[in-house]
């Protein structure tokens, strides 16, 4: 089998294609033969050498796929060999074969859209968990969502318009189509700044605010809350300028702390820092089914920005370190030669 193999950190060439041996199957695993597999930005941070609990160099980075199920493990059960399923992988997705947990993985109709499903994985299951977690959502409550043109933005824009909130989305200029397709109101951060503009429209504030930012990026969003709303922040876009790192976790984890002991104060506005835990079968196997439920109603549809073959990797990385692409970029493993 190819892998897309990280030997170093740095820039988006860092990527080799390698031949590799399948891996090594576990009792409780499955090995899946992998049609598409998703570019996220927590691989983009995995090749920086910032991702928290990465494996050692060598590996291959790709946190979901969609495959066939090629063989599986003793203590297998509900999936068989020939089945179809999507994944979530956290590492290892990158390949033309990979090994998941069973438990993270949920059977799909052979007929379904295999670079769809595999953008559902991810992206969605954040969305999903952030809007659903937290806080009761109504009708009519009002979201704010940066980088809303972005994997996980356009899926809580779609989640959050089917469930009839008021959804607003950041975004640059040229991707306020996008932001406006999954049913967000896009606010330009290139030509305005986002807090004045938003305390106009929204003087009552946001019941959610959900910001990849980091930093102070964070302060200002909680500025935007109204006396009951929560701020979920769930990524560190801020270490990185383009495709390079500018600033360590440090002052970032001192923010974080801070937040999170005033959430904690009478009167305080709430805070949560998010990140999907894959050890939680049960929540990753309910999150996947209402998603795909959800996706096969036609309630959402993943937007995606272009599929790449697996020995393009470099390019896909690139296109979404320096922000060139919007919604999902998705690796064809069939294709590689």
């Amino acid at each position: 089998m190819k892998q897309a193999v990280l030997y170093q950190t740095g820039s988006s060439n860092s990527f080799k294609i390698q031949k590799m041996q399948p891996p090594e199957l576990k009792k409780d695993h499955i090995l899946v033969k992998v049609d598409h597999a998703g570019v996220a930005f927590a691989d983009v941070m995995m090749r920086h050498g910032k991702y928290p609990g990465a494996p050692k160099l060598p590996f291959a980075p790709g946190y979901d796929i969609c495959g066939i199920v090629q063989k599986v493990g003793d203590s297998v059960t509900g999936i068989s060999v020939g089945d179809k399923v999507i994944a979530l992988t956290r590492f290892g997705g990158y390949s033309q074969l990979a090994v998941v947990h069973y438990k993270r993985a949920v059977k799909v109709s052979q007929n379904i859209n295999s670079a769809e499903a595999a953008a559902l994985v991810l992206n969605y299951i954040s969305a999903y968990q952030m809007l659903s977690k937290y806080k009761n959502l109504k009708t009519g409550n009002k979201i704010l969502i940066h980088s809303a043109a972005g994997g996980v933005g356009t899926a809580a824009a779609q989640i959050g318009s089917f469930w009839g909130l008021k959804v607003y989305g950041t975004c640059s200029t040229k991707k306020k189509s996008i932001v406006e397709q999954c049913g967000g109101i896009p606010i330009d951060y290139t030509k305005n700044d986002f807090v004045p503009v938003l305390r106009d429209l929204e003087p009552d504030g946001f019941d959610i605010i959900l910001d990849p930012i980091g930093g102070r990026h964070w302060l200002r969003s909680k500025s935007l809350l109204n006396r009951t709303g929560i701020l979920i922040g769930y990524g560190f876009f801020s270490m990185f300028n383009k495709d390079k790192v500018v600033s360590g976790l440090t002052e970032s984890v001192k923010l974080i702390l801070s937040l999170i002991f005033k959430s904690g104060l009478p009167g305080g506005k709430k805070f949560k820092l998010y990140s999907i835990n894959p050890n939680n079968h049960k929540e990753i196997q309910d999150s996947l089914k209402n998603i795909l439920e959800m996706y096969l109603n036609r309630k959402i549809k993943p937007v995606i920005y272009k599929i790449y073959n697996l020995e393009d990797v470099s390019k896909a990385h690139f296109d979404l370190a320096n922000s060139i692409s919007y919604g999902k970029i998705i690796l064809n493993c069939n294709n590689c030669q």
